[in-house]
């Protein structure tokens, strides 16, 4: 007679729950560290390249990747790279003082002309004004909303006023999306001490894969790698294991789970969680060593200034920053967070003392990082963008209130021409006379030198066709070689 009993022995039992993630338990159960010789010896073949949602490119490429550099809070552009001598002029006392406004407000911080170009740049950035010749500045710069969270959120998914009937990806998601990934070792997206919303930095309606890895450093930071770590991602750490112990405990979680995908006839979402799970280890250990600031030479320790208080923590996410370049990491994203907010550029008040103070934590390293990449031949295929959300009013006692209409981001390298100023606002400022650069556009532009035609970077999703908001905005071709 027949045994109809339903019931399974224990390895079969763990083997087929959870897509085998019950393996865990039977590793434990097993001396965890000492999986079969032949679970160890069973590896299954990774990809040399992830190009599985690679759509491009659709253009001869210009740059190969995106370092942007974001200045949360919105740094003023009268006192940075926009130059209004007229609002020393004529000052009076009551100016706009019927609107609830204080007096026109001309810049206290002195402007020169810099390189062969004679770019008008502040006292506050001497060290990025050497690179004048690099710099593509557009003075013309608007966004749909002058509220911190809008138009950050904005800047990052292209979305305007409005609600989306879905979660829109981020500008590095649809990059990494576009591009794929030429290593399996690192992100395709990479996004360093970011203090606001997942959303803005997230995939949106793109599979999870594309968003952005989100890494934090700095001694105020939670540390993820341990003690000897200089910074860290979630869930990637594992502090109860050696990498020994680890491998031999991936190896036979991996296959079980790959027993499971048999038994399925095949199952792309399994397979998608086997290859996260390799990708996660393997960040262990190339990843977290180009984290590290503390093996970085003394050219690079002066030229980032890791070795001054006040620019040693953006001077090592410029440094990662390079270093991901180097090894193809297609979006970086470097935050600037300072010790009084998240918002560090948002100067309401006392402006001539805070934003010098902002400046100097990020002038150095920025131009060190112009300097290193020039000097390894890179800047001409990596588009580096520096900005915020907005800019600043005018008008102010001593601080400025948002602007949403003729602010000032810059860029350089990646095929766009340097020493120019493109666009420009009137004599004081408060209107856009010329050459306006929406947020739309600006993706647009960016997405363009890297190849992708944002009109055919596409997401099928339920036989509907979704596109990157950069679909809405046009190319400003002015700006390129």
């Amino acid at each position: 007679m027949k045994d109809r009993s339903p019931l399974q022995s224990r390895r079969q039992w763990l083997k087929t729950t959870g897509c085998g993630f019950g393996g865990l338990a039977l590793t434990a159960l097993s001396a965890q560290e000492y999986a079969p010789e032949s679970h160890r010896k069973r590896e299954r073949p990774r990809r040399p390249e992830d190009h599985s949602g690679k759509t491009g490119p659709h253009l001869p490429p210009r740059a190969k990747r995106v370092i942007f550099l974001f200045m949360p809070g919105g740094p003023s552009q009268f006192d940075t790279f926009d130059h209004k001598p007229d609002l020393a002029k004529a000052l009076k006392p009551k100016e706009g003082a019927k609107r609830g406004r204080g007096p026109r407000m001309p810049s206290p911080f002195e402007f020169q002309r810099y390189g062969q170009s004679g770019l008008p740049i502040s006292e506050v950035f001497s060290n990025v004004a050497q690179h004048a010749d690099d710099l593509c500045l557009l003075n013309a710069m608007e966004t749909s909303s002058n509220s911190h969270s809008s138009a950050e959120t904005s800047l990052h998914n292209g979305r305007g006023r409005g609600r989306s009937e879905y979660e829109l990806p981020s500008l590095g998601a649809w990059t990494y999306y576009g591009l794929g990934n030429s290593s399996n070792a690192l992100p395709g997206y990479l996004t360093i001490n970011y203090g606001g919303g997942a959303k803005n930095f997230g995939s949106g309606f793109l599979p999870s894969k594309y968003q952005g890895m989100r890494m934090e450093i700095g001694q105020q930071r939670r540390r993820f790698f341990g003690e000897a770590g200089s910074g860290g991602t979630a869930n990637v750490g594992n502090r109860h294991y050696t990498v020994r112990g680890q491998r031999r405990q991936m190896d036979f979680v991996q296959s079980l789970n790959q027993d499971y995908v048999e038994t399925l006839g095949g199952s792309d979402k399994v397979e998608a969680v086997i290859e996260s799970f390799e990708r996660g280890f393997d960040l262990q250990d190339t990843f977290q060593a180009m984290l590290d600031a503390t093996n970085a030479d003394a050219l690079e320790t002066k030229l980032y200034g890791l070795d001054e208080s006040h620019t040693a923590g953006f001077g090592q996410q410029c440094l990662i920053a390079r270093r991901m370049a180097e090894q193809g990491v297609p979006f970086i994203q470097l935050n600037h967070t300072g010790a009084r907010s998240r918002l560090d550029w948002d100067h309401h008040g006392n402006l001539d003392k805070f934003l010098p103070e902002s400046a100097a934590g990020v002038d150095k390293p920025i131009a060190g990082l112009l300097s290193d990449l020039n000097q390894r031949g890179m800047l001409d295929e990596t588009l580096v963008v520096w900005g915020g959300e907005f800019g600043r009013t005018w008008y102010g006692r001593n601080g400025r209130g948002h602007q949403n209409r003729g602010f000032t981001m810059w860029m350089a390298g990646g095929g766009v021409k340097g020493g120019i100023r493109h666009g420009a606002t009137d004599a004081h400022g408060t209107e856009i006379e010329h050459g306006k650069v929406t947020i739309n556009d600006l993706h647009a532009t960016i997405l363009h030198q890297l190849g992708i035609d944002a009109a055919k970077l596409v997401f099928k999703q339920n036989s509907r066709e979704l596109f990157s908001e950069a679909k809405n905005g046009k190319v400003v071709r002015d700006v390129l070689v």
